[in-house]
């Protein structure tokens, strides 16, 4: 048998949960540049914010299947079930925002 996976989550459910991420930063980032003028003002939030909930949305429904068989096989409380992720999650959140950034200053500027 091959590697057991977290969530066990078929090839194609990963897929699409890479490729919504993806197109969450990438319509991000587009909305970035498209309000790039030099303002920060409360419209460019609510896009921000509109386009991570929608993308959190999409990849949480994808991920439901497998992490509820996760959830079911792991022994332990439910907290401690995800603490593992914790810090993996907050790296991959950081590098996102540091390259999320650096494409719109580069394309911006």
């Amino acid at each position: 048998m091959g590697e057991r996976r977290r969530l066990d989550a078929p090839r194609t459910v990963r897929n699409w949960i890479l490729a919504a991420g993806a197109a969450g930063v990438a319509v991000a980032t587009g909305v970035g540049i498209a309000l790039a003028d030099g303002s920060s003002g409360t419209g460019y939030q609510l896009s921000l914010r509109v386009v991570g909930l929608v993308t959190y949305f999409v990849v949480n429904r994808f991920q439901q299947g497998p992490d509820r068989i996760y959830r079911t096989r792991m022994p332990g409380e439910e907290e401690e079930q995800y603490e593992r992720a914790l810090g993996p999650g907050l790296i991959a959140v950081i590098f996102g925002a540091v390259v999320q950034t650096v494409v719109v200053v580069l394309i911006a500027g």
